[in-house]
This record gives structure tokens, C-alpha cells and sequence, in this order.
């Protein structure tokens, strides 16, 4: 009877032992976590927030956020139409968005320009004018708008 008294005795020691040890790592293991996270750049931080906005927003309305993707959140459309995100941008698209800007100076913005140049460098839409948007959207980028009033024409030449 005193060996499993004594037993018993060990047993609960060891197990206070291993309920330190493992306080210990989950505390090393939050540090480590906050040493990583401390280390990481503005763009992961930014990357990490779209990716816990859009996992919750799959939670409340699944089909919107699918249209949108996550780039949707990493990089919002600059023009307020959430479901149109720089991977499915067609060319009409592009074409609206060109016309919206060449029509009004104020509507030309870096944030634009930037957001556009990109969805036409990813092009997953095939697009057939790749080039004039491109040649378009470096010069408006470089402030070289003195051409802005020919630019709409060959736009809409496009769309005919």
C-alpha cells in the first residue's frame, strides 16, 4: 500500500512537471509567434488581413466573395465594383474604365492606373487590345495626358 501511496505521489509531481513544461511551450510558442509575425513585412501583414477578410466574408455571403476573390481584398477594384477583380477584367471592362478616365482628368488616379496596368500584365482574359491599354495607361502613369482627348476615340474605335 505505501509503494502505490508513493507512486501515486510520483505520479502527481510528474504530472505537475509536465503541466509546466507545457505552459512553457505555449508561452516559447506564442513568443515565436510573435517574433514572426513582428518580422513580417507590411505586404504579408496586409496579405494576412485580405485572407482573414475574405475567409469571414465566405462565411456571410459565399457567392459574392468567390466572385471577388481573394484579390478582391489584397488589391480592391479602384473603380467601386467589388466582383471585378484584376484576373476576370475583359475588355469592355477595360474599355468603360479607360473611357470613365480619359472623359474626366479627376477620374485618372495612380491607384487606378497602377490597379489596371496590372490586370492587363496578369491578363487571364485573353485580351484583344492588350497592347493600346498598355500603351494608354504608361503614358497616363508617366503624366503625359496631352494626348487625353485622342485617347478617347481610340477607345471607343475598339469597341466597334
Amino acid at each position: 500500500m505505501a509503494t502505490s501511496v508513493q507512486q501515486n505521489k510520483n505520479d502527481k509531481k510528474e504530472l505537475a512537471r509536465a503541466k509546466i513544461q507545457i505552459k512553457n511551450g505555449q508561452a516559447i510558442a506564442r513568443s515565436l509567434r510573435y517574433d514572426l509575425d513582428s518580422k513580417k513585412t507590411a505586404e504579408e501583414k496586409a496579405s494576412d488581413d485580405a485572407q482573414n477578410k475574405y475567409d469571414e466574408s465566405m462565411k456571410t455571403d459565399p457567392e459574392k466573395t468567390k466572385k471577388m476573390g481573394l484579390d478582391g481584398f489584397e488589391n480592391p477594384n479602384p473603380f467601386g465594383e467589388p466582383t471585378i477583380n484584376r484576373a476576370n477584367v475583359s475588355d469592355s471592362v477595360i474599355q468603360r474604365y479607360l473611357l470613365k478616365m480619359s472623359s474626366n482628368k479627376t477620374e485618372i488616379t495612380k491607384k487606378r492606373i497602377d490597379w489596371l496596368l496590372s490586370a492587363v500584365s496578369i491578363d487571364k482574359m485573353m485580351l484583344k487590345h492588350k497592347s493600346v491599354y498598355k500603351t494608354i495607361l504608361t503614358k497616363w502613369k508617366n503624366n503625359n495626358l496631352t494626348n487625353l482627348d485622342d485617347d478617347a476615340p481610340t477607345i471607343k474605335h475598339l469597341q466597334s
